[in-house]
């Protein structure tokens, strides 16, 4: 037991297993982004969609040249992951830090 104050780690430092689990979710955005979704239209038509959560392209006989690609939801679909990605990396760290309690590392 040390009376030395604990030094507080920086905001930006994550611990390794949250590294290893933030990999992970960065390969199940990317798995989820190229899986193709199809869609029935009103008419009867199917559709293709690629991308989670927004359709980033899209292929099918009524979209006139059969291909349609929309930037704006690549961007939304940018934001949405780093949102979840950050989410996981808060919970992980907090439920971390909540574990580490120094009464378990006495001895």
């Amino acid at each position: 037991m040390s009376d030395e104050p604990q030094t507080k780690r920086p905001w930006f430092q994550l611990r390794l297993l949250t590294c290893i689990v933030l990999m992970f979710v960065a390969g199940l955005l990317i798995w989820a982004n190229m899986v193709s979704g199809e869609m029935i239209t009103v008419d009867g038509e199917c559709v293709h969609n690629w991308g989670f959560p927004l359709p980033v392209y899209k292929r099918g006989l009524e979209l006139g040249a059969g291909i349609c690609f929309d930037p704006f939801f690549v961007f939304g679909n940018v934001i949405i992951g780093l949102l979840i990605m950050i989410g996981i990396a808060r919970i992980m760290e907090w439920l971390l830090r909540k574990g580490n309690s120094p009464a378990l590392n006495e001895k």
